[in-house]
């Protein structure tokens, strides 16, 4: 048998050892669980901010204006911080992502999206600038529109953006036929 040559004493000491082993064992399987039941998480704070840019590209907004909210969007992302990223959503019925979120400047000088004018769904470009968002920064939108919805709900999407703590800025634009 292999036990032969060892101690009564030394057979007790292992024994002690694998008692102590399985208790630190079930110890640290304790500890593990009650952290995952505790939901733990790691918080990663930053300053980077994205902005998203919302351009109503419908038939209600005169080609004047429109030249207007683009040369307004270029400057803005002009002035952001170095790290800050800025993207543009441009829509009618329904929206499209024109600039994705880039740490770039944004020099517009039309847009290239096809776009159906006939309609404007505000909702659909809300919904479409949240899902564009990254996830390590800070967010918030900035809707340049008249306000002349007929399709969609933008109050549904606007609370949504509030729910997940997207800041909402609109910037109305007003014209004379």
């Amino acid at each position: 048998p292999p036990l032969i040559g060892m101690s009564f004493r030394s057979l007790s000491g292992l024994g002690s050892f694998r008692r102590a082993l399985a208790i630190a064992c079930r110890c640290a399987v304790v500890t593990l669980v009650i952290l995952a039941l505790a939901e733990m998480q790691t918080v990663r704070k930053t300053d980077r901010l994205t902005t998203m840019f919302v351009i109503d590209a419908s038939s209600s907004i005169p080609r004047e204006q429109q030249k207007a909210e683009l040369d307004y969007v270029s400057a803005a992302s002009r002035k952001r911080q170095k790290d800050d990223l800025a993207g543009l959503i441009v829509f009618g019925k329904s929206p499209r992502v024109e600039v994705p979120p880039a740490p770039s400047e944004l020099n517009l000088l039309g847009i290239e999206s096809t776009i159906d004018a006939e309609n404007s769904d505000l909702g659909s470009a809300i919904k479409l600038a949240l899902a564009a968002f990254p996830d390590d920064s800070a967010r918030r939108i900035v809707l340049l529109s008249d306000g002349n919805e007929n399709r969609g709900n933008l109050l549904e999407q606007a609370m949504a953006a509030k729910a997940l703590g997207v800041q909402v800025d609109i910037l109305p634009i007003d014209y004379h036929y």
